[in-house]
């Protein structure tokens, strides 16, 4: 298990370009608008008639209908119920994969990978934290895992650019790989057609057969992306094609119907409760999340003794509500940094010299 653990959140990747809770919708809505929606303008529409609805709901609910948490736990509950105003059935049972389906594309397009000769590298400041986890390595700070809510690979590509191997925590453990436990799933994540299993397309078996032609791009962009809301179709497993969706598991109550990653909700309990170091990035642990507050109550109880519990997120609340998480031990060994990703690689800088 892991001496030392990451939790990133989206506000790791917000960085990078990736969206969070609070603006997905708006980002999401400027690919609509300039028609960069892929594969995927059916669903994009779909869901943006939903969230007319929702709005138009408003004047008898309170919905923040800006914020994907609360969408999808109202798209979700429209979808057991059968009932959403302006929707018909066929819609209303489309409606949590349409929004999978403009989460993956959004991510797809707001996440670029810079490009320096003939190396795409992870985005910043996901390149500079590679570096610091080899620095943490060496000074002792491991074994290392990682536990995220992000859908996204930024997290992955780092580990798969500095080769320290990635291992998704659904069996038995892989040795020489670190720990990724990424609780909601996954743009990489597809479900296999014949056996039903979630199955991780590891990034070094993507790269096997996907370049992108990056070295056409060379002298035409700085940046790539990697689509996977439009190649995950190419994923096959059982000798078939897997389903072209990928798995993303809602942030939200109701997670009955995804057991199927209870494996990974294992782990990173296992993870939590031997860890020396548990440093939170970029993750707000708002008030509705009350499936990370179990995971970790339950995940802390161990006989590791906590030497620190880091917290780097610019806004003051989120600190509070740590605080109000922890117990009175670990809560000696707490302290909120506030500050972005970036201020977060400079404060860890000074744990692991040279």
């Amino acid at each position: 298990m892991s001496r030392t653990v990451f939790i990133v959140g989206a506000g790791a990747s917000a960085e990078a370009g990736g969206p969070i809770m609070s603006n997905c919708f708006d980002k999401a809505d400027a690919l609509r608008q300039a028609g960069q929606t892929d594969n995927a303008a059916a669903s994009f529409a779909l869901v943006f008639k939903a969230l007319h609805a929702l709005n138009a709901a408003h004047a008898k609910a309170s919905i923040d209908v800006d914020n994907l948490e609360e969408v999808f736990g109202a798209f979700e509950m429209a979808r057991l119920t059968a009932q959403l105003a302006g929707l018909n059935a066929d819609e209303l049972r489309e409606l949590t994969p349409a929004l999978r389906r403009v989460i993956v594309t959004t991510l797809d397009r707001s996440i670029q990978y810079p490009v320096s000769g003939d190396v795409v590298s992870p985005p910043q400041p996901y390149g500079r934290f590679g570096q610091i986890i080899q620095r943490m390595l060496r000074a002792d700070f491991g074994p290392i895992s990682f536990i995220t809510l992000n859908y996204d690979i930024a997290l992955d590509y780092m580990l798969h650019h500095y080769a320290l191997g990635t291992d998704y925590c659904f069996g038995a453990p892989q040795a020489g790989h670190m720990p990724l436990m990424k609780l909601h799933g996954s743009v990489n994540w597809a479900r296999c057609r014949v056996c039903g299993q979630v199955i991780p397309w590891h990034l070094s078996d993507f790269f096997r057969t996907h370049t992108f032609q990056v070295a056409m791009m060379l002298h035409q962009s700085h940046s790539r992306r990697f689509p996977f809301g439009t190649t995950l179709a190419e994923f096959r497993h059982c000798d078939q094609p897997c389903v072209p969706d990928a798995v993303i598991v809602p942030p939200t109550w109701n997670k009955a119907q995804y057991q199927e990653v209870g494996a990974v909700w294992e782990h990173a309990a296992r993870h939590l409760s031997e860890a020396e170091n548990i440093f939170v990035i970029g993750y707000s642990l708002p008030r509705t999340d009350q499936f990370f507050r179990y995971l970790y109550s339950v995940g802390s109880i161990g006989d590791a003794r906590i030497k620190r519990f880091w917290v780097i997120d610019p806004a003051k609340p989120v600190g509070e509500r740590f605080d109000e998480l922890l117990g009175p031990t670990t809560r000696g060994r707490f302290q909120h940094l506030q500050g972005t990703f970036g201020r977060a690689i400079s404060e860890l800088m000074e744990l692991a010299p040279g």
